[in-house]
């Protein structure tokens, strides 16, 4: 059964610092657990407080986070608005490594908190916050990094530690 779900962005943020160190050693822990016990721990905590959180009325991702695009999706995505795909990237597109992901937060297709692109939406934003996968223990890294960031990998992280009394 949940406790009460955080859902305060600045309080999720202020915790994401004082439990930085703390994370860390979780994350640890859990790569110490049965891969498959986590994944249907986090998969089964993630469709419980998904039920409970809106994030149509956060939308923190759109604002905080960006999207990796991939090649495909750059093509479909501006052939919607109708611009060479080149000029699409000049535009919109920044490098981290050889990922290309959007240039700017928010995101420049978050229109009153909802998706301007949805249909052509990058799988990376359709996936997210990635818990109901399999692997969650090779995802980690990523997953804890979006701890300050969304209500629902907050409540989800907080929730496991303690189901498996790490807190």
């Amino acid at each position: 059964m949940l406790e009460s779900l955080e859902q305060d962005l600045s309080v999720i943020s202020e915790y994401g610092e004082i439990n930085e160190y703390e994370n860390e050693e979780f994350q640890f822990y859990l790569e110490g657990q049965d891969p498959n016990e986590v994944d249907e721990r986090v998969n089964r905590l993630f469709e419980e407080v998904d039920a409970e959180i809106d994030c149509m009325e956060c939308a923190n991702c759109c604002k905080k986070q960006s999207p990796v695009i991939q090649e495909s999706e750059l093509w479909n995505i501006s052939d919607y608005f109708q611009m060479d795909p080149e000029t699409f990237k000049e535009k919109y597109i920044t490098f981290d490594g050889d990922q290309m992901i959007m240039k700017q937060n928010p995101c420049i297709f978050l229109k009153y908190n909802l998706c301007s692109i949805y249909e052509f939406r990058p799988s990376d934003c359709a996936s997210y916050p990635h818990l109901d996968q399999r692997g969650i223990v090779f995802k980690l890294p990523a997953i804890i990094g979006n701890y300050s960031v969304c209500p629902i990998v907050f409540n989800v992280i907080e929730n496991l530690k303690k189901e498996m009394d790490f807190i």
